[in-house]
């Protein structure tokens, strides 16, 4: 008798859990679904999920700062891409601002690599896998999106250029 008692008291915690819960400890591949609800830049958004915020930067990219040329069009795009979409997210890390690190997906697209297919962010180098510096050579020959002005400014470059 107590085994089933106990087989139920498990089946049933195991399906009132979250599906969706907000990553803690290792945070390797942990997703997340969520509804976009903000786009801070063109590589930061925040997004609810279970009624709770998540600020996300998007994992590989570096999109052009706020107050940079591009900057307002590449936060356009992602906007026009994923503003009000519910998506899904793999997280893969925390960056020192506290904001969880991922690669955002709508309808099974990677969002990110659109970002830098289109030409609005740079594959960030450091990060960055072969596909995503493959997209951004892609984008550069076809002059998309920022890669239109002849000498684009790095974000990273015009953040030291322009301390805040």
């Amino acid at each position: 008798m107590w085994r089933y008692v106990l087989a139920i008291f498990w089946l049933c915690a195991y399906f009132s859990a979250p599906a969706t819960a907000a990553p803690s400890g290792s945070l390797k591949d942990t997703r997340l679904n969520c509804r976009v609800v903000g786009i801070s830049d063109g590589d930061t958004i925040t997004c609810l999920a279970a009624a709770t915020p998540h600020r996300i930067r998007l994992a590989g990219i570096d999109a052009p700062e706020s107050k940079q040329a591009y900057g307002r069009r590449a936060k356009q795009a992602l906007s026009q891409y994923i503003y009000r979409r519910n998506v899904y997210i793999r997280i893969s890390d925390t960056d020192r601002y506290g904001r969880l690190v991922g690669t955002v997906y709508l309808d099974g697209s990677d969002i990110n690599r659109q970002m830098i297919a289109a030409g609005w962010a740079w594959a960030y180098r450091r990060y960055a896998g072969a596909d995503y510096i493959n997209a951004e050579a892609t984008a550069r020959r076809q002059k998309r999106g920022l890669w239109q002005d002849a000498n684009p400014v790095y974000p990273q470059d015009f953040r030291h250029q322009r301390p805040e």
